[in-house]
């Protein structure tokens, strides 16, 4: 189209020609669909930026200049929104990010949290699966806070054998509580993933 049909239909528009509006539509749609899609990469934000880039070429078509190109004014228009768009995604993606972090923390804490509760438990079952004799020793030297020869005397036993207890005892518990963790870890993971299937599901 040649420059004076172009003036000539922007100074209709300017004076509210819908047909006027629909022929620069016709003529320019397609550059800036293909400009805002490059950006955007999205068929449907590309759709609804075009959209609304028009829309604010009718609503303030009384500020149009005739004398002027229609092109630059349309794409000015056009880049104005198409970075108001980039800003607000960039910033909803950021909320969006922190709430990930922030929920991803919160498991994270909750998941120790019962893990941590669950070892408690699971130290004092390991000492109570330790042979009576292991036990006593156990429970003098490490929860009562008592020496091993305070212990010894106590038991009537060599401090030698306190100590070959204590050894044992420190294994045991440590082999017990290993083997019920990964046990622990197992089922926390698969009630957080029927958890997850039950969310998708509702």
């Amino acid at each position: 189209m040649d420059k004076s049909n172009e003036k000539a239909l922007m100074a209709r528009l300017k004076r509210g020609d819908e047909d006027a509006f629909s022929q620069l539509y016709l003529l320019h749609v397609k550059k800036l669909t293909y400009y805002i899609r490059g950006a955007v990469r999205s068929a449907v934000f590309t759709e609804d930026l075009v959209h609304d880039t028009f829309i604010k070429v009718w609503e303030n078509r009384g500020t149009l200049d005739p004398d002027l190109p229609f092109a630059p004014y349309l794409f000015t228009i056009g880049r104005r929104l198409l970075l108001n768009f980039l800003k607000r995604a960039q910033h909803e993606n950021q909320i969006v990010a922190e709430i990930a972090r922030q929920a991803h923390r919160e498991e994270n804490q909750t998941e120790q949290r019962l893990i941590n509760k669950d070892n408690q438990h699971l130290f004092h079952k390991a000492v109570e699966s330790l042979s009576p004799a292991v036990k006593a020793v156990f429970v003098r030297c490490h929860i009562e806070g008592k020496s091993h020869q305070e212990t010894a005397n106590e038991l009537r036993l060599s401090q030698s054998t306190v100590n070959k207890h204590m050894i044992k005892a420190t294994r045991l518990i440590r082999e017990y509580i290993e083997v019920h963790s990964r046990l622990t870890l197992l089922l926390i993971s698969i009630s957080a993933l029927q958890l997850e299937q039950t969310l998708h599901c509702a």
